[in-house]
């Protein structure tokens, strides 16, 4: 009876991780889709909606008096601070500038905003280096900086934050810093993190890059690494 052959068991475990890099790369381009047309059709059906329904309260107002018109004006702003929130909502889903312009400029207008929301004064740096990538691979590192951003809000108490997106050799690093309490445990072993952490290592992981996280008394550093180029066998796959 011939014994396994180690070769052969180690192609079919390699050939098996590339599927279900493959396949978890599709799922979430068919998420990003979706979230990509709830976007739109927030901001060009719903906000329109809303709009339409402003200029018509300014309407009434005009020919309106006394308690009326201080309704009126109560009305005006619930709808500003609705239409304010459903933009909000739309670029939060899908960034229009990452369509356009690319990450750095989809990351800068995100930073803005969540300095804005969260009063956390975060420091960018983008390498020029670094350049455009593809469409699915900015996303995966523009998720993972939503992500990131979150967990300092919520948990971390830091006044500070920052991020920075670096070209070596041939991948692209992000790095987020913050000055927080951080996390219970400070490892690679993402089995003791929650599902946010969780699920930026498997963005990573379906472009075969990878996710290493520090964290301690002295604030939590997210460090993201991803190739630059695709995987020639996810490729081929993807053409088959």
């Amino acid at each position: 009876m011939n014994s396994p052959n180690p070769n052969d068991e180690s192609a079919r475990l390699a050939a098996a991780n590339r599927s279900l890099q493959l396949l978890t790369r599709q799922l979430l381009k068919a998420q990003e889709d979706e979230r990509r047309r709830i976007a739109r059709e927030l901001h060009d059906e719903t906000g329109q909606v809303l709009a339409a329904l402003s200029m018509t309260i300014d309407g009434m107002q005009t020919h309106s008096s006394g308690a009326y018109r201080a309704r009126f004006a109560e009305c005006k702003e619930l709808l500003r601070t609705a239409i304010s929130e459903i933009r909000n909502l739309s670029y939060l889903l899908h960034p229009p500038l990452m369509d356009h312009v690319g990450l750095s400029s989809a990351l800068a207008e995100y930073v803005r905003g969540f300095e804005k929301r969260s009063g956390i004064r975060v420091k960018v740096e983008v390498s020029e280096e670094v350049g455009r990538l593809e469409q699915d691979r900015e996303i995966a590192l523009f998720r993972i900086v939503q992500e990131s951003f979150v967990n300092i809000h919520r948990h971390s108490g830091s006044p500070t934050a920052s991020v920075s997106l670096s070209a070596v050799n041939d991948a692209v690093v992000l790095e987020i810093q913050d000055q927080g309490k951080g996390f219970p445990a400070g490892s690679d072993d993402f089995s003791n993190f929650g599902l946010g952490i969780r699920s930026m290592q498997e963005r990573l992981r379906s472009f075969g890059g990878t996710l290493h996280l520090r964290s301690g008394a002295a604030g939590t550093t997210i460090r993201a690494e991803l190739p630059r180029v695709a995987d020639s066998n996810l490729a081929y796959q993807q053409t088959a």
